[in-house]
C-alpha cells in the first residue's frame, strides 16, 4: 500500500512538472503585430545564439538561412552571436584532441558573416569559458583574425562593453559568465581588465543604463534574465527519466528551486546577477535583453523590460510558456530586432522547421509625440512657490517629538523665484536625457555649444531613495505611492535645508575649492521641455553646470575643460605614475566637507579636474551635490536613538559647533580618503586648516547666506551661521581627530607597471617606505617617500598591483609596525631581510621569486585576498539592540544584545564577530546570558570557526509536557484543573 502511494505521488509530481514541450506556444493572439512596412528603418539586429554545434545538419540549415537573411541586410545592421559559440569546452589548447573540432565550429560561424555589410559581434557564453580565460582569448583572436577588430566583445575576458549604434540606439554587451563563475579557480580572470570586482561591474552597468535614457537600449548577454526553458525550471516529460525515473524528477526539482550549477537561473550567483541587472535596468524605460543559453526562441515581458531569447542556433530544448512569456518555441532558428527612426521597434522570430516567421511583435512604441500648442509663449518674470504644500509639512506634537522640528517649515514657505524659459536661459537650453540621482529628479540640458547643465528638482524622490538604498534586488516602482512610507521619507528629507546648496559656492571660493554654481528657478511646463513635460516642470529647480567639459570659461572650474569621474580617475592613477592627485587640495576639500557638515560624499559626489603641470597630469577635486550641508537629519527622538545604537545611522548627526564622531560622519568618504591620501603627513593637514580658517571669515559667511531666498533668512539661518563660525574655530581639533583615525591604517599602492618598494625598519617603531618605478631594470622615479611612526600607524598594507614588482625589506628596527605586502599579478620578487611582524600574500598558482624564508608567507588563489579594492579597509562596527517582550510563562522580558564585528585583512565575510546578550524575566526572576563568537579562516580558507555559550539562572523557567508526541493534555477538558506552574520546570543550564 505504501509503495502504491509513493508511486502515485511520484507520477502526480511528474505530471505537475512536465508541461514543457517543443511546440509553439502563444500567450495571446493579440500580441501578434504585423511588420510596419511604412516605417523608416534605423538599424537591424540579427540575433543567433548557441550555434556551437555548427557542423550538425540542423545547425547548418540555421546558419545557411541566417546567412541568406544577412545577405539582404544593409550596412545599418548588426549580427550578434549570443554565446556558446564552441561546444562543449570552448576553444581548447592545441594539445587537446578536440582543438580541431573547436576551430571548425567557430569557423562555420565566422564564414556566415564574412561578406556581411553590417557589423558582426560574438559574445561569450558559459561553454566558451570552459577552456578558461586563455581559451576565451584564443577564441577572441580567431574571430578577430577572421572578421577584424572589435568583433569579439567584451575583450580580454572582461565583463562589459558599450557601443553607440546611433544617436538613439545604445548596445551594451555583457559577459554574464564572468559574473557567475568562481573567481578563485581563475586567478588570472581580471589581469587585463580595468573592472576587477563585481560591485564595480554593477556600477558600470548602472552608469551605462542611465546614460542611455531616452534611447533604445539593447543589452546583449548570454544568460537570459527571464526564461521559460529548462534553465528557468521548465522541463520536458523525457527529462524526468534522465538519468533514471524518480531521480530525474528530483534532479529537475532541485534545478527549479536551487539550480545545480551557475547555468540555472535559481543558482545563487545567476539569480543574484539577474536581480541586480533587472533592478538597475528599470532606470531606463527602453531596455531589451537579448540572450542565448536556452535552446529555443522566446519573447517575454515583465516590469516594462523585454527579453528576447534566441539560443537555438544548433540545439533545441522544450519550453513552457508561462508567467511573463508571450511566446516560446523549441525550434531551430533565430530572431531579428528592427529599430525605426521614430523610436519604435519590432521583433521577429524565424523557425527553420516551419520555414517562416512564427512570431512577431512590437517591442517599443514611438517616441512621445507632444502637442506643444498648449503651452504659453511667454511667462511672468517671477513666481512665489514652495517645495512642499503646507499640508505636507503639518506636524503634530507627537510627530515633532519623534522626528524633530527639522527644517520642515522652510519646505512649505513660499519664496520668490525667477520663472525661466529654457529657450533663452544661457543662450538656449535643450533637454538631452533624464538624470540618475538616488534622491533627486533631474534633467540634463545642453546649450548650443554642447556645454551641459543639470536641472534638479528641490523636491526629493522618496521612492527612488528606497530603491537605491533598501531594494537593490527588487523593483518597487509604484508600490509605495501615496503610502505612509512615502510620506515619512518626504518628511525625513526635511532634515536637509532646501536652500543650503546656494550658500556653499561663496564659501568654497574663499578657500580655493572648485564647485558648480547652482541658481534657483521656477521652471514651468513649456515647449522647450518637449516630451519631458510629463515628468518635469511646474515646480522649483536648481540649475547648475554639469560637471563635464564646456565650462572652462569659469574660475570655479579652474578654467579647465577636462574632468573625470572617480572610477576613471582611480584607474588612471594606478595606470601611470605621471597622473598625480594634489593631495593638499583634496585634504582641504575634505576638511571643508566637515566644516559645513556635508556627510554625503560618496564616490559619485566628486569630479576631478585635470591640469597640465611640468609634464605631468595633476588632478584637483571638484565636490558636487551639496544637499546635506548644515543638515540636521538626526533630529527627533527616533533618529537620535538610532544614531546611538546603529552604526549605519551615525553619519546622520545634527550639524553643531563641533564634530567629535569623525568616524561615523565620514563613513561614506573614508574609503576614498584611504585611496587618495598617501603621501601627506600631519603638517599638510594643519596647513589646510589654517587656509580654511583664514579664508572663511565672518564677512564671507554673512555674504554667502544672502544667496538664500530672503523669505527663509531668519533666526534659523543665524543659528546655522553661529554654529559654522564655532566649527571653524574647532576645525583644528576636528582635523586632528580624523588624521588620527585615518592614519591608524596606512595603505600604499604602486602602479600597474613595474614598481620597487624599499621598506626600511628604523628604530623607535618607525618604518620608511620609498616607492620607485622600475625602468630598464633599475629604480627610477620616486612616487612615494614617507616615514610612518608607530605612535600614529598600527598597520601598513602595501599593494604592488600589476606587473613584476620588487619588495626589499631591511633594517634593524625595533617595535615594528605590522606590515602586509601584496604582490598582485605577475612575477613579484620578495627580498625580505627583516621579517619581523611581516606577512606577505600572493597567488599560489603563479610564479613568484622568494629570496628568503623570513616573514610569514601566505600563498592562495583566493581572488579577493590578492586583488586591491579601495573599499576593503580595516574597520569595525558595534551594534546595541534593546529588547522588551512579554509572555505568560516569563512575564515581562527585558534585555539587550551587543554585537561587535571586525573587518581586518582576511575575512569571510568578516574577520571576527561576537554577540553578547542578557535578558531578565520578571515573572520568575530568572535570567539568561549567551555568547556567540565566530572567526574567519582560522584553520582553512573560507571556513569559519564558531563558539556558542549559553547560561540560564537556577530560577529560569521552561515548560515540560512529557515525553513523546502522544502526551495527554490534562487541561484539555478543564482549563482550571492545573495552573501554569504545573508544567513549569526551573532549571539551570550551561552549554
Amino acid at each position: 500500500m505504501k509503495f502504491k502511494n509513493f508511486t502515485l505521488s511520484a507520477v502526480l509530481l511528474l505530471l505537475m512538472c512536465s508541461c514543457a514541450t517543443y511546440k509553439p506556444q502563444y500567450k495571446s493572439t493579440s500580441t501578434l503585430n504585423e511588420y510596419p512596412q511604412e516605417k523608416k528603418l534605423e538599424h537591424s539586429f540579427y540575433l543567433i545564439g548557441d550555434a556551437g554545434y555548427a557542423i550538425k545538419d540542423t545547425a547548418q540549415a540555421v546558419l545557411n538561412k541566417f546567412q541568406k537573411e544577412l545577405s539582404k541586410a544593409s550596412k545599418n545592421s548588426t549580427a550578434i552571436f549570443l554565446g556558446d559559440n564552441i561546444y562543449p569546452r570552448g576553444f581548447t589548447d592545441k594539445t587537446e584532441i578536440k582543438r580541431r573540432l573547436a576551430e571548425e565550429r567557430i569557423k562555420e560561424q565566422t564564414e556566415v558573416v564574412k561578406n556581411f555589410k553590417g557589423k558582426s559581434i560574438f559574445i561569450p557564453g558559459n561553454h566558451d569559458w570552459y577552456s578558461g580565460v586563455k581559451g576565451l582569448k584564443r577564441q577572441e583572436k580567431f574571430v578577430e583574425d577572421a572578421l577584424g577588430k572589435n568583433t569579439f566583445l567584451p575583450e580580454d575576458g572582461c565583463p562589459i562593453e558599450d557601443i553607440d549604434i546611433s544617436e538613439d540606439i545604445k548596445l551594451i554587451l555583457v559577459d554574464s559568465h564572468w559574473y557567475v563563475t568562481n573567481w578563485n579557480t581563475k586567478p588570472t580572470i581580471n589581469d587585463d581588465c580595468e573592472i576587477k570586482t563585481r560591485a564595480a561591474f554593477l556600477e558600470e552597468f548602472s552608469s551605462e543604463i542611465k546614460k542611455a535614457r531616452g534611447k533604445t537600449t539593447i543589452v546583449a548577454i548570454h544568460h537570459p534574465m527571464f526564461t521559460n526553458g529548462p534553465h528557468g525550471g521548465q522541463f520536458s516529460f523525457k527529462s524526468h527519466f534522465k538519468p533514471l525515473p524518480i531521480l530525474g524528477t528530483l534532479k529537475n526539482i532541485y534545478r527549479k528551486t536551487n539550480g545545480f550549477t551557475n547555468v540555472d537561473i535559481q543558482n545563487k550567483h545567476y539569480n543574484e546577477l539577474k536581480k541586480r541587472l533587472v533592478t538597475l535596468a528599470q532606470a531606463n524605460d527602453r531596455v531589451v535583453f537579448v540572450s542565448g543559453h536556452e535552446h529555443s526562441l522566446q519573447y517575454l515581458v515583465t516590469d516594462n523590460l523585454k527579453q528576447i531569447v534566441s539560443g537555438s542556433g544548433s540545439k533545441v530544448s522544450a519550453t513552457r510558456n508561462v508567467g511573463p512569456g508571450l511566446f516560446s518555441y523549441g525550434t531551430p532558428g533565430y530572431a531579428r530586432l528592427d529599430v525605426f527612426k521614430d523610436g519604435s521597434s519590432h521583433a521577429q522570430f524565424y523557425s527553420i522547421v516551419d520555414k517562416k516567421i512564427v512570431f512577431e511583435t512590437k517591442v517599443f512604441p514611438e517616441f512621445n509625440q507632444l502637442n506643444t500648442e498648449v503651452y504659453p509663449e511667454s511667462f511672468p518674470d517671477s513666481i512665489a512657490a514652495s517645495v512642499y504644500t503646507e499640508e505636507e509639512t503639518e506636524a503634530s506634537r507627537t510627530k515633532r517629538w519623534l522626528w524633530g522640528e527639522r527644517y520642515r517649515k522652510y519646505y512649505s514657505t513660499k519664496v520668490k523665484a525667477p520663472m525661466v524659459d529654457l529657450d533663452t536661459l544661457f543662450g538656449g537650453l535643450v533637454p538631452v536625457r533624464k538624470g540618475g540621482g538616488n534622491q533627486s529628479k533631474s534633467l540634463r540640458l545642453e546649450d548650443k555649444n554642447g556645454a551641459q547643465y543639470v536641472m534638479r528638482a528641490l523636491r526629493k524622490q522618496a521612492l527612488r531613495y528606497l530603491q537605491a538604498v533598501l531594494f537593490k534586488d527588487q523593483y518597487i516602482e509604484g508600490q509605495f505611492d501615496d503610502t505612509v512610507i512615502q510620506e515619512l521619507l518626504l518628511d525625513v528629507f526635511t532634515g536637509a535645508h532646501p536652500y543650503a546648496p546656494f550658500v556653499v559656492g561663496d564659501l568654497a571660493d574663499a578657500v580655493g575649492i572648485y564647485h558648480t554654481n547652482p541658481k534657483l528657478y521656477y521652471v514651468p511646463n513649456q515647449k522647450a521641455l518637449a516630451e519631458y513635460n510629463d515628468e518635469f516642470g511646474g515646480e522649483l529647480y536648481m540649475i547648475e553646470e554639469h560637471t563635464s567639459e564646456g565650462h572652462n570659461d569659469k574660475a570655479s572650474f579652474g578654467y579647465q575643460n577636462k574632468l573625470e569621474d572617480t572610477d576613471d580617475f582611480i584607474k588612471d592613477i594606478h595606470r601611470d605614475e605621471d597622473v598625480i592627485l594634489d593631495e593638499a587640495s583634496y585634504i582641504r576639500a575634505r576638511l571643508f566637507d566637515m566644516l559645513i557638515g556635508d556627510w554625503d560624499r560618496h564616490y559619485d559626489q566628486w569630479r576631478w579636474i585635470e591640469f597640465e603641470e611640468n609634464g605631468k597630469k595633476v588632478y584637483r577635486p571638484m565636490p558636487r551635490d551639496r544637499d546635506q550641508a548644515f543638515s540636521i537629519m538626526g533630529d527627533g527622538f527616533l533618529l537620535k536613538t538610532a544614531i546611538k545604537l546603529l552604526p549605519a545611522a551615525r553619519l546622520l548627526r545634527n550639524y553643531s559647533e563641533d564634530l567629535k564622531d569623525v568616524k561615523g560622519v565620514n563613513v561614506e568618504p573614508y574609503p576614498l580618503d584611504m585611496e587618495f591620501i598617501q603621501r601627506s603627513g600631519k603638517d599638510v593637514w594643519d596647513a589646510q586648516v589654517k587656509i580654511i580658517q583664514a579664508g572663511v571669515t565672518d564677512e564671507v559667511i554673512d555674504k554667502a547666506f544672502l544667496n538664500m531666498p530672503k523669505e527663509v533668512i531668519d533666526e534659523t539661518v543665524e543659528e546655522i551661521k553661529r554654529k559654522l563660525k564655532a566649527r571653524r574655530k574647532n576645525l583644528q581639533k576636528i582635523s586632528d581627530r580624523y588624521f588620527k583615525y585615518t592614519n591608524q591604517l596606512a595603505i600604499i599602492k604602486g602602479t600597474n607597471k613595474d614598481d620597487w618598494f624599499d621598506i626600511e625598519r628604523l628604530p623607535n617603531g618607525e618604518t620608511r617606505i620609498t616607492g620607485y618605478r622600475i625602468k630598464q631594470g633599475q629604480k627610477a622615479d620616486i612616487f612615494i617617500d614617507r616615514i610612518y611612526k608607530k605612535s600614529e600607524t598600527k598597520e601598513i598594507w602595501v599593494y604592488a598591483l600589476d606587473d613584476d614588482d620588487v619588495f626589499h625589506v631591511y633594517g634593524n628596527g625595533s617595535n615594528e609596525i605590522k606590515l602586509l605586502l601584496l604582490g598582485g599579478q605577475n612575477n613579484d620578487t620578495y627580498d625580505i631581510k627583516n621579517g619581523a611582524k611581516l606577512k606577505y600574500y600572493d597567488f599560489k598558482s603563479k610564479p613568484n621569486t622568494f629570496k628568503s624564508h623570513k616573514g610569514s608567507r601566505r600563498l592562495t588563489d583566493n581572488y579577493f585576498t590578492n586583488i586591491y579594492n579601495y573599499r576593503k579597509l580595516k574597520t569595525s562596527t558595534s551594534l546595541i539592540l534593546p529588547a522588551l517582550g512579554f509572555n505568560p510563562d516569563d512575564g515581562i522580558r527585558l534585555g539587550a544584545s551587543f554585537t561587535k564585528t571586525n573587518y581586518n585583512f582576511e575575512r569571510n565575510p568578516f574577520s571576527s564577530q561576537y554577540r553578547l546578550s542578557a535578558f531578565y524575566y520578571f515573572a520568575t526572576s530568572g535570567y539568561d546570558l549567551s555568547y556567540k563568537g565566530e572567526w574567519a579562516n582560522v584553520f582553512f580558507q573560507n571556513v569559519n570557526f564558531g563558539l556558542n555559550l549559553h547560561f540560564n539562572s537556577p530560577n529560569y523557567a521552561t515548560n515540560f509536557f512529557g515525553f513523546g508526541n502522544e502526551t495527554i493534555n490534562l487541561n484539555a477538558e478543564d482549563d482550571n484543573l492545573f495552573d501554569l506552574d504545573y508544567n513549569r520546570v526551573k532549571i539551570r543550564t550551561f552549554r
